[in-house]
């Protein structure tokens, strides 16, 4: 988590998906509040009784962050819960 910088946080962006049963949710919540830290534009969707897995629409995930990386339709700070 230390590693994350974000010299240019104008160019910096992300989207993170994760379950709020995954094993790793403390290691996630930490990169969260450093992107948050560092001012970075980034998406969370939070998958509602997933673990350490793809979540069943990931397809429709990828669809939403790979328009976020290339169109930039949302209004930040953007949460999706489902």
């Amino acid at each position: 988590v230390e590693q994350i910088t974000a010299p240019d946080q104008s160019q910096a962006r992300g989207y993170v998906i994760y379950g709020d049963a995954d094993d790793g949710l403390a290691c996630i919540q930490a990169i969260l509040e450093r992107l948050r830290n560092l001012s970075v534009e980034h998406i969370t969707e939070k998958v509602v009784g997933l673990g350490h897995e793809f979540p069943p629409q990931f397809a429709q995930s990828l669809q939403r962050a790979m328009n976020f990386f290339f169109l930039k339709p949302f209004s930040l700070p953007f949460t999706i819960v489902q």
